[in-house]
């Protein structure tokens, strides 16, 4: 749990190759790019963090997520945003 810590990026995340699930709520985190290495990862929780870009969230399509949360971030007013298309974009949601 690395929730309220003011985490701005995600630098050394990769060293932890095996971990399954991440909440990183209420942040100030806009690139998920670091995420990728993580094959492991199942549940994300990224709520209420400064996540602009859809790319960002494409980004995540790579990997088999169960879960994830993207309340209150900015990338929830983007062009092509939307539930829909966030389950079509990655197909192991549930």
């Amino acid at each position: 749990w690395l929730c309220r810590c003011g985490l701005v990026e995600l630098d050394g995340i990769g060293s932890m190759p095996l971990l399954q699930e991440l909440y990183l709520s209420f942040n100030e985190l806009k690139d998920l790019s670091a995420l990728m290495v993580l094959e492991e990862l199942a549940v994300v929780d990224l709520e209420g963090n400064c996540v602009q870009d859809y790319k960002e969230v494409e980004t995540l399509s790579l990997l088999s997520l169960r879960e994830l949360t993207l309340t209150d971030n900015p990338v929830q007013r983007a062009p092509g945003y939307s539930r829909q298309a966030l389950f079509k974009l990655i197909p192991s949601l549930q």
